[in-house]
């Protein structure tokens, strides 16, 4: 069960059974108080959740809610205002008036990186967690992961989660059972994770320890952020565990802004994403001949086929890079790669 230290007495946060309870409800009116109280000491919160905010005034208040509800309840929540042309800033700004533990940075709108990175350099918690500003969670999630956190002394921390809309459950992706994976001396037993799924990519169904998300910046500027990220995670991490349970709800929002990007910017992100992540993991020692990197390799490759494929414009590319993609596909794209060369949608630098 987890303990949380507040003014030197220890309480001990009841377990999800009974996390419901009229108990429970007065135990964490007590721990919010005494925070209150000690706000203004050196006293740091556990665990740091940042939410970036853009265009979500219809569904806001339903993920702020999901979060204050949560049975544990030793957090701060930093809301990064991205701009939003709309009045999820005041609604923010009103929320903070209500409970201490909510921050407010408001800044120009920089995308979903820039207000990640944002709130990362003034999280005071010792754990880290990301949430998307449309998306809900399960009032236990955190007192979950938290828990399997102090059980295992990871530095990653892993669920589920359920797609929805309105209402409506779409599917449920989950882990098949709990697992856990330590990494090795060389820094490479994580990283063919990487490849196990959507679970292990994307970064708002977890916790984080600070030091190891400090390590890693969203690259600004892109919309597969989590791809670039979570690499660098099961780098720089010595022990993952994932939990089977689904604790987070994503939000298929048919008016989000992933659905409304540039038909070429999906590919050309994902390709750029790959590329930085191969380029990093590089300098910092990876085997150029690890599986792993073998694997990344034919990803760049693929996603760089993909954008030549769209035909938006002609891509200029220098000689050893058109040769490194050919080298890692399979012939059939090769050739077409080939074809598209000849017919002047690749034009090599000379």
């Amino acid at each position: 069960m987890m303990k949380t230290t507040i003014t030197g007495v220890k309480i001990r946060i009841m377990d999800v059974q009974k996390s419901c309870t009229f108990w429970v409800f007065i135990q964490n009116i007590v721990i919010c108080n005494c925070r209150r109280n000690e706000r203004n000491t050196s006293m740091k919160p556990y665990l740091s959740i940042i939410v970036p905010v853009y265009k979500v005034e219809k569904y806001i208040e339903e993920c702020i809610k999901s979060i204050l509800r949560q049975t544990f309840v030793d957090f701060e929540l930093i809301w990064v205002d991205d701009g939003s042309p709309d009045n999820c800033g005041k609604i923010c700004d009103i929320w903070a008036r209500k409970d201490v533990r909510i921050k407010v940075i408001h800044q120009e709108n920089g995308g979903l990186s820039a207000a990640r990175n944002a709130g990362l350099k003034i999280a005071t918690g010792i754990f880290i967690a990301f949430v998307d500003s449309d998306d809900t969670i399960a009032t236990n999630m955190y007192q979950v992961l938290l828990e399997k956190q102090q059980q295992f002394n990871a530095y990653i921390v892993k669920c589920g989660y359920t797609e929805f809309i309105d209402d409506r459950n779409i599917k449920t992706v989950n882990f098949k059972r709990q697992n856990v994976f330590d990494n090795d001396k060389i820094r490479e037993k994580l990283l063919p994770l990487y490849f196990q799924g959507v679970l292990y990519i994307i970064v708002c169904n977890a916790i984080y320890k600070k030091d190891l998300a400090l390590k890693v910046l969203f690259p600004e500027g892109f919309i597969n952020e989590d791809q670039y990220a979570s690499g660098m995670y099961f780098y720089y991490a010595n022990r993952l565990v994932v939990v089977d349970d689904a604790l987070y709800f994503y939000r298929q929002n048919l008016d989000g802004l992933s659905k409304k990007v540039a038909p070429l910017k999906k590919p050309l992100d994902k390709f750029v994403c790959f590329s930085m992540l191969y380029e990093d993991l590089c300098k910092q020692g990876v085997s150029y001949n690890s599986i792993f990197c073998k694997q990344l390799r034919v990803l760049i490759a693929r996603w760089m086929y993909k954008t030549v494929r769209s035909k938006f414009f002609i891509i200029h590319m220098d000689k050893p890079f058109y040769q490194f993609i050919l080298s890692n596909l399979d012939i059939r794209r090769t050739l077409k790669i080939m074809w598209y060369k000849y017919k002047g949608l690749i034009v090599l630098k000379k």
